[in-house]
């Protein structure tokens, strides 16, 4: 997810990268991030990496509103 998020940084000064793909991008986050929140392993290493996911996708989009939950519900799963 960071990685995603120095990409999207990267491209908001090239004329290519439209309003609608920046929504798209963004929208795309969301659904990524929807998936981590809701349909998780419950137990494994796999947990692990997809909290990490969650949280740095909080860290990486503070703007989101649920943002902050996403890094409590990280926190929660993980102790």
């Amino acid at each position: 997810v960071l990685r995603w998020a120095e990409g999207f940084d990267a491209l908001q000064e090239a004329p290519a990268f439209e309003d609608a793909t920046r929504l798209l991008l963004l929208s795309s986050i969301l659904d990524h991030v929807h998936y981590l929140r809701n349909f998780h392993k419950s137990t494994s290493n796999w947990l692990a990496m997809e909290m990490n996911g969650l949280a740095a996708a909080a860290v990486a989009w503070p703007a989101f509103t649920e943002s902050e939950s996403w890094i409590d519900y990280a926190v929660e799963m993980l102790t």
